[in-house]
Parts: structure tokens; C-alpha cells; sequence
């Protein structure tokens, strides 16, 4: 086709759709309605293959856009987290139930890969929120006293030679566990011992001392 009809087709168009916007409009809508399994066909086999095609090109143009508009994306995921927070839960407790052992497999691969990351965000969050973590836990006890004392006791039935045996060595060692409880049982509460560590040195220094007394004397 020659330059020239080529414009004058092109020109022939834009009048024809200016004129039939509607109609246009509403046959491309009958059509979407009667092919939509197919198209979406089409769109998700064409998406594969260019992606397929494209793969590490993508995935740099993705990290430089998450790069360059972190807060962005971190804002827009916290508004659509809040206006679909139950349509979300709906979904990951779905998800969840039909994949259980890839998301087990998951989690575990996050935890080894970000080991570190997470205890961070963990004592962030047990920081940010002491009284918080105080108050839901208190409250759980409450409701599910018989509950838990229940399921402490199966638990210690199953495993009181382990139990015995972990403590006979936090004992012997000294370890923290066993100096916290001392601590505890003289009156320090669990917040005390955590801003203070110097208390957990002191606490093991009067237990050694107090050995070494017992050991010249016999």
C-alpha cells in the first residue's frame, strides 16, 4: 500500500472510531463476555513466553523500581493490608491448608536465610511492645488455665528425664535460665533481669562463691 493510502486509511480510522465510539465500545464488551476463558488464555500463555523470554531483564527493572520507591510500595502494601485484612486472612488461611508442607518448607528456608534478621525484628518488637506482649499473655493464661496446666503436665510426663537432665546441666553450668529463676525467686521481675544484665554476673558469682566455700569446707 503506497504511503499516501496508507495516511488516508489511517485518517479513515480515526474518524470511524471518533463516530462509533459506542458501538465500538459495547461490541468489544459482547466479545470480552463471550472469549473471556480464552483470552485470559492467551494473555497468561503470552505473559509466559515473553517472561520466559525476558526473565533476568525483569527481575532488574523489579529490584530498581523496589529500590528507588521503597516507601511508595511500603505505603501502598500497609493501605491495601488495612482495606482487605479480612479478605487476605481468608486467603492465607486457604493457601496455607492446601500447601502445608510448602509453607513449612518455606519457613524454614526464610528462618536459615534471615536467622539473624528475624531475631532482630523479634527483639525490636518484644522491646516496642513489653507491656503489650504482658497483658495478651496474662490473658491467655487466664482463659486457658486448665488447658495449659493440662498440657504442662502431659508434657512433663512425656519428658521428665530430658527435663531432669536439662536442669541437673543449667545447674551444673550455670546457665542463664538457672540464674534467672534465682533471680526471679528473690523478687526481680522479668524486666529487671533484661535491662540489667549485671545482674545475672552478680547472681553467678555468689552461686560460685557459695560453692567454693562448700567445697574447702568438706
Amino acid at each position: 500500500m503506497a504511503t499516501r493510502d496508507k495516511e488516508k486509511q489511517r485518517l479513515y480510522n480515526i474518524k470511524y472510531r471518533a463516530e462509533n465510539a459506542e458501538k465500538i465500545k459495547r461490541d468489544q464488551s459482547e466479545y470480552y463476555i463471550k472469549n473471556a476463558g480464552k483470552i485470559k488464555q492467551y494473555s497468561k500463555d503470552r505473559y509466559t513466553t515473553y517472561y520466559a523470554e525476558n526473565a533476568e531483564r525483569l527481575k532488574e527493572k523489579a529490584a530498581k523500581y523496589r529500590a528507588e520507591n521503597a516507601e511508595k510500595i511500603k505505603k501502598a502494601r500497609s493501605e491495601y493490608s488495612i482495606k482487605n485484612a479480612e479478605n487476605l486472612k481468608e486467603k492465607a488461611a486457604k493457601w496455607y491448608a492446601e500447601n502445608k508442607e510448602r509453607a513449612k518448607e518455606t519457613r524454614i528456608k526464610y528462618w536459615n536465610e534471615n536467622i539473624e534478621t528475624i531475631k532482630e525484628r523479634r527483639k525490636n518488637f518484644r522491646d516496642k511492645n513489653t507491656e503489650k506482649l504482658k497483658n495478651v499473655r496474662s490473658e491467655f493464661y487466664i482463659k486457658n488455665a486448665e488447658k495449659i496446666k493440662v498440657k504442662s503436665k502431659n508434657y512433663f510426663a512425656k519428658n521428665c528425664e530430658d527435663i531432669y537432665a536439662r536442669r541437673f546441666k543449667e545447674r551444673s553450668e550455670l546457665h542463664f535460665n538457672y540464674l534467672k529463676a534465682g533471680l526471679r525467686s528473690k523478687g526481680f521481675k522479668t524486666g529487671d533481669i533484661v535491662n540489667n544484665p549485671e545482674l545475672i554476673e552478680i547472681q553467678k558469682l555468689i552461686l560460685k562463691t557459695k560453692r567454693l566455700c562448700k567445697t574447702s569446707q568438706n
